[in-house]
């Protein structure tokens, strides 16, 4: 097994198209894993998700200050609010970005 894949695709993932190749060759490789297929047959459940959707509206906070539309003095950040990405750090990234933007509007208003 020659985990060629590592670092690239899930390890399991990998193995599977290096098995299922017909050869080891770049273009053998590539052809398989273009085709690969992989069957989802469940999930682990909620306790083990990393990302799930929904929240609070984009449209019902201000997105220069990430202030309530609805209730004054109200900040809404990170995964409270209906955003989602990739993972890899896109979902925490966001929560540091939005924060930052809510923390500069309280400082400016001197709360």
């Amino acid at each position: 097994n020659a985990n060629l894949f590592n670092g690239i695709l899930h390890k399991k993932i990998g193995q599977a198209i290096e098995k299922t190749a017909k050869s080891l060759t770049i273009e053998s490789l590539a052809k398989t894993a273009k085709s690969f297929e992989l069957k989802i047959v469940g999930t682990l459940g909620f306790d083990y998700s990393q990302v799930t959707k929904g929240g609070i509206s984009v449209e019902d906070i201000c997105d220069t200050t990430m202030e309530s539309k609805i209730n004054k003095n109200l900040y809404l950040i990170g995964e409270y609010i209906d955003v989602d990405g990739d993972c890899g750090g896109y979902n925490l990234q966001w929560a540091y970005s939005s924060s930052a933007v809510a923390v500069e509007d309280i400082i400016k208003k001197g709360m």
